[in-house]
């Protein structure tokens, strides 16, 4: 009978290194709230990176994305609490400005993924609510960063595992081991 090697599949090496990374955040993040950095939003970033296509364009539009969608809808939130808090009908029509700005921003390459745009504006608002702008609030910026980065991390990793698995298989082929 012979042995049968395999080499692990890119998928089963991105889901160990996410199923590491998921680990970390919330081990990280929820275990020290002194950070201020919210788990969830570091999630949606990653997801973000991976969606806007991976590697260093991936994660330059994620993040830029993700920012510009963080800031546009922080700045509606800013002028529809300082023109007519509590208006539900302002606050939609400043929120439907600030989702044609996201729109129209995607002609600038880096800001070319729209769904991170919408993805950042909804953290944003999910993070902070409709409150008026608050230093605190620009935590949900530098975990937006932070899950970006840790995107590309875990793809280079997993790109690595299963890169290192394929070695020792054609390894073991040659030797007979």
């Amino acid at each position: 009978m012979f042995e049968r090697r395999s080499v692990m599949r890119p998928l089963t090496a991105l889901a160990t290194v996410i199923a590491i990374l998921v680990f970390f955040i919330a081990y990280i993040f929820v275990g020290q709230p002194s950070l201020h950095i919210t788990a969830w939003v570091v999630v949606i970033a990653v997801a973000t990176f991976f969606a806007a296509g991976g590697g260093v364009a991936g994660l330059k539009k994620a993040v830029a994305g993700n920012i510009a969608g963080a800031v546009w809808v922080g700045i509606a939130l800013a002028i529809w609490n300082a023109v007519a808090p509590g208006s539900i009908l302002a606050l939609s029509i400043i929120l439907a400005i600030a989702a044609f700005i996201l729109c129209i921003e995607a002609s600038v390459p880096v800001l070319g993924f729209i769904p991170a745009a919408f993805l950042g504006a909804g953290t944003w608002i999910g993070a902070n609510g409709a409150g008026p702008f608050a230093v605190g609030h620009l935590m949900v910026i530098v975990a937006m960063i932070v899950g970006g980065l840790l995107g590309i991390l875990s793809q280079q990793a997993a790109d690595r595992l299963g890169k290192t698995s394929a070695e020792r298989v054609e390894k073991a082929a040659v030797t007979g081991h």
